[in-house]
């Protein structure tokens, strides 16, 4: 059985992240907001709304991650969440709470 950890990477394979301690982080491919490449000019406009915007909604509705960096990379978007650091009460006690607010506005998502 194959233990986890970090994919070998063929020699012949050149890339650079775009933040020093990037390559420490969780990415994933983000394929259900944006399942196809990226074309350079929506790379600009994307990367800073999408990672504003999702973080600005993680916040309100209190999940526990603190934020969601996007990065591109071979023109795919990738999300890496940066998760809450609290203490297990304080992890359970926002749960709770991302699980009230999802309650009161589930009842009107399909009006707004």
């Amino acid at each position: 059985m194959t233990q986890p950890g970090p994919i070998p990477v063929p020699p012949d394979f050149s890339f650079e992240w775009e933040l020093e301690g990037d390559e420490h982080h969780f990415w994933m491919q983000d394929r259900m907001h944006l399942p196809n490449a990226l074309t350079p000019l929506d790379q600009t406009l994307v990367q800073p709304s999408f990672s504003v915007g999702a973080s600005r909604a993680i916040a309100k509705l209190s999940m526990p991650i603190t934020g969601l960096r996007i990065g591109i990379f071979g023109g795919y978007a990738y999300l890496s969440p940066q998760p809450f650091m609290g203490t297990p009460e304080e992890t359970g006690a926002r749960f709770e709470e991302m699980k009230r607010i999802t309650g009161e506005l589930g009842m009107t998502v399909l009006n707004d």
